[in-house]
C-alpha cells in the first residue's frame, strides 16, 4: 500500500525576507571579512553587502544604526553602497530592507579609517589598480609589458581612507613617499600618487600595503 503526502509553505513573509551572507559586508576594495582584522567599514568608503533576495533597484533600502546609506548598484545578490561620512562609529545593525521587508540585524564595525586598495580583477588580490605616471605626464596601466621604475611615480586607488590626509605605503616592505590622498569623481573613491623607493625589489608581483595615519 502506498501512502501519498504533500507539504504547504506556511512561512510565505519569511520565504520573502533578503538575506545577508555570513561575513557578506566587507569594503568593495580589499573584501576582508568583517571577522578578521581589517574588516570594519569606514566612514565614506564604498562597501558591498552579498545576500540573496536583496531586491533591485528602486524597492531596496539599507541603514546602518539607522542611518540611510547610498546605493551604488542593486542586484539580488548583491548590494554597492557608500557609507555616509557621518554613519555613528563603533558596533551598529545593517539591515537591508525590500519592499518592506527587512532583513535580519547584521553587526558593523563603523570606524573613521580602514583603507583598502582596489585590484584590477575587483576581488582584493591581485594586480592593483596601479598607473604608471610618465615624464610627459601621461598614464600608462601598471602590468607584467609596462613595470613600473625605481623613483618613477605611480598612482594607486583606493577606497576607506576617512578624512585622513596622510597615507603611509610599503612597496617591497620599504616605506614610499605618498602625496595628499585626492577624491576622484567617483564618490568614495581616493587616489594617491606615491614614489617607487630607489630601492624597491625587482619583480613581477612586488607587495602594496597601505596604512591610514596616525593608526
Amino acid at each position: 500500500m502506498r501512502t501519498a503526502f504533500a507539504m504547504v509553505l506556511v512561512c510565505l513573509h519569511l520565504q520573502g525576507q533578503p538575506g545577508i551572507r555570513q561575513n557578506g559586508v566587507v569594503n568593495m576594495a580589499s573584501r576582508i571579512p568583517p571577522t578578521l582584522a581589517g574588516g570594519a567599514i569606514a566612514r565614506g568608503a564604498l562597501f558591498t553587502v552579498y545576500g540573496v533576495r536583496l531586491g533591485t533597484p528602486g524597492h531596496t533600502g539599507v541603514t546602518v544604526a539607522g542611518v540611510p546609506v547610498t546605493l551604488v548598484s542593486v542586484d539580488p545578490r548583491q548590494i554597492d553602497a557608500w557609507m555616509p561620512r557621518w554613519a555613528p562609529i563603533g558596533t551598529g545593525a545593517l539591515v537591508v530592507t525590500v519592499d518592506g521587508r527587512a532583513s535580519r540585524p547584521f553587526p558593523l564595525e563603523v570606524v573613521a579609517s580602514n583603507p583598502g586598495i582596489f585590484s584590477r580583477n575587483g576581488e582584493g588580490w591581485g594586480l592593483g589598480r596601479i598607473d604608471n605616471l610618465e615624464a610627459s605626464g601621461t598614464r600608462r596601466e601598471n602590468s607584467t609589458s609596462n613595470a613600473a621604475r625605481p623613483r618613477q611615480q605611480v598612482t594607486l586607488l583606493a577606497t576607506g581612507l576617512g578624512e585622513e590626509t596622510v597615507a603611509s605605503v610599503m612597496i617591497g616592505n620599504r616605506p614610499a613617499t605618498a602625496g595628499r590622498p585626492r577624491r576622484t569623481a567617483r564618490q568614495g573613491e581616493e587616489e594617491i600618487t606615491v614614489r617607487i623607493p630607489a630601492d624597491a625589489p625587482a619583480g613581477c608581483f612586488v607587495p602594496v600595503y597601505l596604512l591610514a595615519a596616525p593608526k
